[in-house]
């Protein structure tokens, strides 16, 4: 097992080329993740997770990117932080 703490952050695509034009993390609970992403509790959530209409109107409130759908597709990943579970190295 790492030990890095893993956090999850929205990113946002380009639509045209497909590049990463930015990210943001989540400060959300992963049970409230799971649960607006339909997951079982079990569910780590290390994977990629597309964010379709429903998932977006849930996270709308909660983050500071305005989503716009015309310009990016976004996705819910996971990372590791980086400074550890006690600051950084």
């Amino acid at each position: 097992m790492s030990p890095y703490p893993v956090e999850r952050v929205l990113r946002w695509f380009d639509l045209d080329s497909g590049w990463l034009r930015g990210e943001e993390v989540l400060d959300v609970p992963l049970p409230e993740l799971l649960a607006a992403f339909s997951l079982p509790p079990d569910d780590l959530m290390i994977n990629v997770y597309p964010v379709g209409p429903q998932e977006e109107a849930w996270l709308r409130p909660r983050i500071r990117h305005r989503l716009d759908r015309d310009t990016f597709t976004y996705a819910v990943e996971a990372r590791h932080r980086l400074d550890g579970p006690d600051g950084p190295e």
